[in-house]
């Protein structure tokens, strides 16, 4: 292939993506950018813009132009995994109580709010926190060891997230959301409460080593 051709194919590719990109900017909806004195903090959602092979005449001599536009769709995408909720309170609140992790109890009934909420849980914002504690779902109207676990804390309005020590002889109640609040909002308020049940633990556990130490030094 001659220079000129190649020249051209070249051009070619890129026109079609400055028309992609120009189109994009169109669709820029500019009515959300917040007003701001320093240009540079405005922000605006772009539309999505990828490539397709469509966007660039394909050179047989350049075959590695096909395998960009290909990992461009097949790349992968960044999943949060999901929470494995548990639905019976007394099961859940043991295997956390073995395990020495946070409990994350989310009391709720079959309400509007309740159900917002869950849609909440549901989204990445909250589910990255997945392996840092046991969540439950907690119904009080059908579950007796949630509406006693429920009534011993005090919560009278759905939904409530109740976040917990793992103590076997004692409810240890670190902090406590009620009401509807966004995703976001959510997962950094539990994120607060599950760090300050590990770092109770941690104490906990550098407590029992050095009481073990010292035994130890008696013991010689």
């Amino acid at each position: 292939m001659s220079k000129s051709a190649d020249s051209h194919l070249e051009q070619s590719a890129f026109s079609a993506f400055a028309d992609n990109f120009n189109k994009a900017l169109e669709g820029i909806d500019w009515s959300i950018v917040p007003p701001a004195k320093d240009n540079a903090s405005a922000q605006a959602v772009l539309p999505e813009l990828t490539l397709t092979k469509d966007d660039i005449e394909y050179n047989p001599s350049r075959p590695w132009e096909r395998q960009v536009t290909k990992e461009l769709h097949e790349g992968p995408v960044d999943k949060a995994e999901k929470i494995n909720w548990i639905t019976n309170t007394a099961d859940g609140y043991d295997a956390a109580v073995q395990a020495k992790k946070a409990i994350v109890m989310v009391f709720g009934e079959n309400g509007q709010w309740s159900q917002a909420m869950n849609k909440e849980l549901d989204k990445d914002e909250f589910q990255r926190l997945s392996n840092q504690a046991v969540f439950l779902k907690s119904t009080p109207s059908t579950d007796l060891v949630a509406a006693n676990i429920g009534k011993a804390l005090g919560v009278d309005h759905y939904p409530s997230i109740s976040v917990l020590s793992p103590n076997g002889s004692m409810l240890d109640e670190v902090g406590r959301i009620v009401g509807y609040f966004d995703a976001a909002t959510v997962a950094s308020k539990v994120g607060e409460y599950i760090a300050k049940v590990n770092l109770g633990l941690q104490a906990a556990g550098a407590q029992v080593a050095s009481s073990a130490t010292a035994e130890k030094s008696v013991a010689a």
